[in-house]
């Protein structure tokens, strides 16, 4: 499934999408440690639902701050990568 149609598609349907507990060390600053690894076949145009959290993300060699987000933000994926992020409440 990708967005060739610049139609957004759900990030967790083009990817497996993992959440971890944080180190012990940052369990006071972090909710999670989580990643998204797209398939090879998926990518473009993707719609990430808002959760009210700040994350901190590295995508495609890019360190991004997102949130808190109240509306669906989207962001373009590159097929096969992998999207890996800090979560904090």
């Amino acid at each position: 499934m990708t967005s060739d149609d610049n139609t957004p598609v759900l990030s967790g349907a083009i990817g497996q999408y993992r959440e971890f507990d944080p180190p012990a060390a940052l369990e006071r600053h972090f909710l999670c440690v989580w990643s998204n690894t797209l398939r090879p076949d998926a990518g473009g145009l993707s719609a990430v639902v808002p959760d009210g959290c700040v994350d901190i993300t590295w995508i495609d060699g890019d360190l991004v701050v997102a949130g808190p987000d109240v509306a669906v933000a989207l962001s373009t994926l590159t097929p096969g990568s992998t999207v890996i992020g800090t979560r904090f409440g």
